[in-house]
């Protein structure tokens, strides 16, 4: 498993998808749904790269 993929399942547990996640897999979500996880995870991976805390 990736750096990547550890960090979009922390995200997906976050905002309370693993469960969907596990169940259905990632077509299990909306597309609104899976934008949030993707745009979480670009934030995440760009505060990371400058340094800053990923909050």
């Amino acid at each position: 498993m990736t750096r990547e993929d550890i960090l979009k399942l922390a995200i997906a547990d976050e905002l309370g998808y693993l469960e969907t996640v596990r169940q259905d897999g990632w077509g299990g979500l909306t597309s609104a749904q899976s934008g949030r996880v993707g745009g979480t995870m670009t934030r995440r991976m760009k505060r990371l790269k400058k340094g800053l805390p990923p909050v």
